[in-house]
């Protein structure tokens, strides 16, 4: 494919604004010039190449793709929810390490990917580009396991994000309410009603779900100093810099403690994770080959670099951490709601701030939920799923039952 865009780029034939000098003996001089490929037909010839029909609108721009992959990834609003894990595990020296580690890697990661996606901007993504790139004796096999894996992965995304988002609730109500204890069924019961709400706005609101994102994206913006500026300015008591920076714990009693760090790194994995949300949605971006790849750089450092803030700043603000982990909030596994009515000793305020980071994870649910579809979608379209024939269709309003969660599309 690299041979024949090169061959394609230096004949001089298709490319944009090149020119032909054509002289004739005995004839004037003139100069034609070829027309210039709108965005459309760039995608159009791209999608081509790659042996597929365009089906899909595009409708989202690289603001709008911005916003949606950074409410997929919410790298700030996650550090709160596996904040048990890091410091259980590695305690705050730990945490903040494997933070670092876990943020230079992804963005290693995701610069790969973003080549890959300017190379071949596909709905299809990683097992597409594995069979571009494996050996022919066995790229249809490595292929097929790969996009099985990549569509599990993102079910399994949808149904924990909804599960977290449902879990974050009940533990809200709870700090208001210490006599109160969540039961199992009003969490299930929870769950499958911001399932039904994400299915709901995915059927109709799909055309207007780019706009929807550019208030997702000023909601994760202006909601990280919105949580940040209170919580770090009111906390009455801050950790020191050697507490914060020198102190490791090893409360899963692992072996050694290096072991039980990279226990912990897996919480720092899952809050880097997610970006390639942009690659899934190539079919349905404007000049995706430039896009998608400067959504996905994009997105890793933006929110990378917000997810350290927080980080940094809710480990300064704890300073007793068995007290925040024994808590009844840290009981349930969100100590993090501790942490912010300590800081600001207001249940009032703590609820509005900790109901932005609920927020958010209720508006990844949709996001994740679209990503899945389009995957769903391109797998189908390749005919590596049963009832591929289904699966393939591009019409308002067709659900596609894949086991739990719900997967539904949603495309014009």
């Amino acid at each position: 494919m690299g041979t024949s865009m090169e061959l394609h780029a230096g004949d001089g034939r298709g490319s944009a604004g090149s020119k032909k000098s054509v002289v004739g003996e005995g004839k004037t001089p003139h100069v034609i010039e070829s027309e210039v490929p709108s965005a459309d037909q760039r995608d159009a010839q791209a999608l081509a190449r790659l042996g597929k029909k365009p089906v899909l609108k595009r409708r989202f721009s690289f603001i709008a793709m911005l916003g949606f992959t950074c409410t997929v990834l919410v790298t700030w609003e996650v550090i709160p929810i596996i904040y048990v894990t890091g410091l259980t595990n590695g305690g705050t020296a730990g945490f903040a390490y494997s933070y670092l580690f876990a943020l230079v890697g992804s963005l290693s990661i995701f610069t790969v990917l973003g080549e890959m996606a300017s190379l071949a901007p596909t709905s299809g993504g990683q097992y597409h580009w594995t069979y571009m790139l494996a050996p022919a004796s066995c790229r249809k096999f490595f292929s097929y396991i790969m996009g099985w894996l990549v569509i599990c992965g993102w079910q399994a995304l949808v149904a924990s994000s909804a599960y977290l988002s449902a879990n974050l609730i009940l533990t809200l109500v709870t700090m208001n309410n210490p006599g109160y204890s969540p039961t199992q069924w009003q969490g299930t019961l929870l769950y499958w009603a911001l399932m039904a709400l994400a299915i709901i706005a995915n059927l109709y609101s799909s055309t207007i779900l780019p706009k929807l994102e550019f208030f997702f994206l000023a909601v994760h913006i202006l909601g990280f100093f919105a949580f940040l500026i209170p919580m770090v300015y009111m906390c009455p008591d801050k950790a020191t810099s050697t507490e914060v920076w020198t102190q490791f714990n090893n409360g899963g009693d692992w072996p050694t403690m290096a072991l039980s760090v990279f226990v912990g790194l897996i919480g720092s994995v899952f809050a880097n994770n997610g970006t390639d949300c942009a690659v899934h949605m190539a079919e349905e971006t404007r000049g995706a080959d430039y896009v998608i790849p400067w959504s996905v750089v994009a997105t890793s450092v933006l929110n990378g670099l917000l997810g350290l803030g927080t980080l940094l700043s809710m480990l300064y603000v704890t300073p007793d951490i068995e007290a925040v982990l024994d808590s009844p909030t840290g009981q349930l596994g969100f100590p993090f709601m501790q942490v912010v009515l300590d800081s600001v000793g207001s249940y009032s305020g703590a609820t509005a701030m900790i109901s932005i980071v609920i927020a958010m994870f209720v508006f990844a649910v949709t996001a994740f939920l679209a990503t899945a579809s389009r995957i769903v979608f391109a797998f189908g379209r390749d005919k590596g799923l049963p009832f591929w024939q289904t699966m393939a269709k591009v019409r308002p309003y067709t659900l596609l039952l894949l086991g739990c969660p719900i997967v539904q599309r949603s495309l014009p």
